[in-house]
């Protein structure tokens, strides 16, 4: 949805964007020509909510960042 509403190829999205599953995103609406909409992220993934009550982040959707770690490679 976010590739269509931002009109990027969602395969951009998928390969270089990761949100944390309660992470909040922003889109803003502004009209640059009469009667049309476009769409602007201000936001995205932000955990801040989480960090503000001391709670971490999910690691759901990441890759590890060390190859040698036990957490996910593939």
């Amino acid at each position: 949805m976010l590739g269509h509403l931002l009109g990027i190829s969602p395969v951009v999205l998928w390969q270089g964007l990761c949100a944390a599953p309660t992470s909040v995103t922003v889109l803003t609406t502004e009209e640059r020509r009469k009667g049309i909409a476009c769409f602007r992220m201000n936001a995205f993934g932000d955990t801040g909510h989480l960090y503000a009550e001391g709670e971490p982040p999910a690691f759901a959707a990441r890759f590890c960042e060390i190859y040698d770690s036990d957490e996910r490679h593939d």
